[in-house]
């Protein structure tokens, strides 16, 4: 808790280690936990994540295994117990013709965009539809993670003159994975969308907030 993850994997390594103490022990005791448990954890990580997803949980496993021996909360060390999880590939930087097919296959085909610009330039009035279109032509407008286009400001609106005395525009961000705050400047030729975007968003949450 002193150091969470921006993708917040401890819950994934809370819940199958309280699985496994169910399994293991038939109470979900911490002080119960062993090496007994951390694998059974892990072995249950494999069957309900996907491997990416599985990896991250089983080092989350090993942090709070190391937390809990160095805090003494538990009578049996467990600190030198590692994620038996190995690491999925990372195929961003592989280059080659599989690796442009796998990338390929992530992107949404040309008539999904198509679409999906039709439906914002279409003025929706659905709230479901304001909001998938207006998302996604903010991602259009600065290639972002979604978390942080979720958690934008309100008041996320920047324009500052340039040294030439051009007006720039840009989203006031708290970046992911711990970059804290900096500005997104979006491209003049998509200034204009991008502000009817934010226009959007903002007056679709007003009354909630």
């Amino acid at each position: 808790g002193q150091k969470p993850t921006g993708t917040k994997n401890e819950s994934k390594a809370l819940r199958v280690i309280e699985a496994a103490l169910l399994q293991v022990n038939e109470l979900a005791e911490v002080a119960r936990i062993d090496t007994a448990v951390l694998d059974e954890a892990a072995a249950l990580a494999r069957g309900h994540y996907l491997r990416g997803a599985a990896y991250h949980c089983g080092r989350e496993i090993e942090r709070l295994a190391r937390f809990i021996s160095e805090k003494q909360l538990i009578a049996t060390d467990v600190s030198t117990w590692k994620n038996p999880i190995k690491r999925e590939s990372d195929v961003t930087i592989q280059t080659g013709s599989k690796a442009k097919a796998r990338q390929d296959k992530k992107l949404p085909s040309p008539e999904a965009m198509e679409a999906l610009a039709e439906i914002f330039a279409s003025n929706p009035t659905n709230p479901k539809d304001v909001f998938t279109s207006s998302t996604f032509a903010m991602t259009l407008c600065a290639p972002s993670r979604i978390s942080e286009i979720l958690e934008l400001p309100v008041d996320c609106e920047v324009e500052i003159a340039d040294s030439q005395g051009v007006v720039q525009y840009g989203w006031r961000f708290y970046s992911g994975k711990g970059f804290e705050g900096d500005i997104k400047w979006i491209p003049q030729v998509m200034v204009p969308i991008a502000k009817e975007a934010v226009r959007r968003i903002r007056a679709m949450t007003d009354e909630p907030r």
